[in-house]
């Protein structure tokens, strides 16, 4: 039921991202790599320290910020024993101003048999776009993941992970 509550909210927030119609509404792809990290209480987590992901995502832009779908994909995951790759598709909302940006996701990981691997989880983002053009902006940013609100006492900056990427307006 818990699963299934976070799946409509975020479906009702990409649908509510999507259905403005104006011309102030942009669309963009995002792609990048994500160093990922051993969590110190995240005992489900499908990464390990040091484990890379290419990461794909399709944003939808409108003042103050930005909702963005996509997921992860990751060939040699070492986080559980007898992985090989690991998909994570996920949902954010982020808010933006200008070249800074921070927000929330919703995440869930399956192995390349896509037999769940974690119940849904969430994470914490803050980044920085270095925009280059009208069109194109490489963003720096950290994420960092978690399975509950109630996780924030154990909280180690061991945990942040960093991702690089290149958005390229549509």
């Amino acid at each position: 039921m818990k699963s299934t509550s976070l799946l409509l909210a975020a479906v009702a927030l990409l649908t509510a991202g999507s259905s403005f119609a104006d011309s102030s509404v942009s669309k963009a792809v995002n792609a990048g790599i994500r160093v990922h990290q051993d969590h110190s209480f995240f005992e489900e987590y499908a990464y390990g320290d040091g484990d890379i992901s290419f990461k794909m995502d399709y944003r939808i832009v409108r003042a103050p910020g930005f909702v963005e779908i996509g997921t992860l994909v990751t060939p040699d995951a070492t986080g559980q024993s007898g992985l090989s790759t690991v998909f994570t598709p996920g949902i954010s909302a982020m808010l933006s101003d200008n070249n800074l940006y921070g927000g929330l996701s919703i995440l869930r990981s399956f192995d390349d048999s896509l037999s769940t691997l974690t119940d849904w989880y969430w994470q914490f983002g803050l980044g920085y776009a270095w925009n280059y053009s009208d069109t194109l902006a490489i963003e720096f940013g950290t994420a960092y993941p978690f399975e509950g609100f109630d996780d924030f006492s154990e909280f180690d900056a061991g945990d942040l992970e960093y991702v690089i990427s290149i958005t390229v307006a549509l």
